[in-house]
């Protein structure tokens, strides 16, 4: 009886584990995904009032297949950046981790990722990503740039690695973007005939 028991506590925490790690990112510095603007302001007074936003396209991943315009906020001396629908709903957020005019407070999302944090830390806290891109290219002063993309349920990381130098994390986007669609996109970007 008490084999059995133990055996159900063990499924049972790892079917837990399991729902943890396969749920996605929801947040970055306190704000969630579906967070109304009036929300968001109290926290962060830079988004000034409602429609002094600039109107652009959706954010990579949310853009794939789609030409909706949406509402971004973002502020010069700030690493965080949200993207708001037509009806004042937070639809994605970014943090540019290696942003120089960045101001001095800690961003974290939910799972506590932070932009100081580097591979290692990803991997501890959210597993092996779903997929990865990687293109490299040299910049103007001729480095040999590698940018990579790790994909995970509702977040993306951007990474660069500068020649020898190790790896860095530069930018994180937590989104509801439908996996399957974008890295079929990624991986056939051209469109086939009978597709």
């Amino acid at each position: 009886m008490r084999k059995n028991l133990r055996i159900r506590k063990f499924l049972a925490a790892g079917v837990l584990l399991c729902a943890m790690l396969s749920a996605g990112e929801t947040s970055i510095g306190g704000v969630a995904l579906g967070d109304s603007f009036d929300a968001v302001l109290k926290k962060y007074p830079f988004l000034g009032k409602w429609g002094q936003q600039e109107l652009t396209g959706l954010p990579y991943p949310l853009n794939v297949g789609q030409k909706r315009q949406v509402y971004l906020a973002q502020e010069m001396t700030s690493r965080i950046y949200f993207y708001f629908d037509a009806f004042q709903k937070v639809i994605a957020i970014g943090l540019f981790t290696a942003n120089d005019y960045a101001d001095n407070r800690v961003y974290e999302t939910s799972a506590g990722l932070r932009p100081t944090d580097g591979l290692l830390e990803l991997k501890v806290l959210y597993g092996l990503p779903l997929d990865i891109t990687e293109y490299d290219f040299k910049d103007g002063f001729g480095d040999r740039v590698v940018r990579r993309l790790y994909y995970y349920p509702d977040m993306i990381v951007q990474t660069r690695k500068v020649n020898a130098l190790p790896e860095q994390i530069d930018n994180v986007i937590v989104c509801q973007y439908q996996l399957e669609h974008v890295l079929q996109e990624k991986n056939y970007p051209l469109p086939r005939p009978g597709r």
